[in-house]
């Protein structure tokens, strides 16, 4: 047994050994002289260009496809993002749209508020004015009957008013004469007969003294005649003095006699307004 162990290790060696060889003497040749590849080496060759060229063909194809689907994608995203622009501004345009919408409704409101607001004062107004005009035909009816009571009363007090004769005073004196009390009582009572006149005392003098001393003495003798009146009971309100001293005479003559006439006291009575 191991003797044939051992011949078939030494064949198997030379084997080997000239396997070498054989391949080194081959490589020589293919290094030398490229042999001529046989009709099935040439058909595997192209066999191969050819799937290498196919695979290479769906290479680009599935880079131009996933070049396509981004472009598609992207081009969906542009659409995506402009509908939602136009969206959006559909949205603001509405808003937009309500706000003035708003706006003319509360300006309307306004309008309507400052419209009733003048109606109103118009109908304040109306009502003043004609609170007012009745006001105004009241007292323009009373104005009437005080004119026609007037009219009425004027000519009495035409003819009646001479009765109202003027008082004399002694010489620079303004004390109330004995022969004046008479008259000064018929003057009372007609006064209070007359009680929508008006009575003005004059207070007059002669022209002895100087101007001063006169208007002081014109005064003092108007004030007494009407402090006697008022005792008589004609109502003080409806009296007034005034002094004209010696500045009018009723007499201009420069003897006794126009100098009494001169120291007196005139009435002038008017109607009560």
């Amino acid at each position: 047994m191991k003797k044939k162990a051992l011949v078939s290790i030494s064949i198997a060696t030379l084997a080997l050994v000239m396997i070498i060889f054989v391949g080194g003497c081959t490589k020589k040749q293919v290094v030398a002289q490229k042999p001529e590849q046989p009709p099935v080496m040439e058909e595997q060759a192209a066999a191969l260009e050819q799937s290498g060229a196919v695979i290479e063909t769906a290479d680009q194809a599935a880079l131009a496809r996933a070049e396509n689907e981004r472009l598609a994608t992207e081009q969906a995203e542009k659409e995506r993002l402009a509908k939602e622009r136009a969206r959006q501004a559909e949205l603001d345009r509405a808003a937009a749209q309500e706000k003035e919408r708003l706006a003319e409704q509360q300006a309307e409101k306004e309008r309507l508020a400052k419209e009733q607001a003048r109606q109103a004062e118009l109908d304040q107004i109306t009502a003043e004015e004609k609170a007012e005009r009745e006001r105004l035909r009241k007292e323009r009816e009373q104005r009437e009957q005080v004119a026609q009571q007037a009219a009425v009363s004027k000519s009495t007090l035409v003819k009646d008013e001479a009765a109202l004769a003027d008082i004399h005073f002694d010489f620079d004196e303004y004390s109330i004469r004995a022969d004046a009390r008479d008259a000064l009582q018929r003057d009372a009572e007609w006064l209070m007969k007359h009680p929508f006149v008006r009575l003005t005392i004059e207070g007059h003098c002669d022209e002895w003294g100087t101007n001063e001393y006169n208007m002081a003495l014109g005064e003092r003798r108007a004030a007494e005649v009407m402090r006697y009146l008022a005792g008589l009971g004609v109502d003080e309100q409806k009296m007034r003095t005034i002094s004209y001293g010696e500045e009018r005479p009723l007499d201009p003559g420069h003897n006794e006699e126009a100098w009494a006439k001169n120291r007196r006291a005139r009435f002038v009575v008017e109607l009560q307004k």
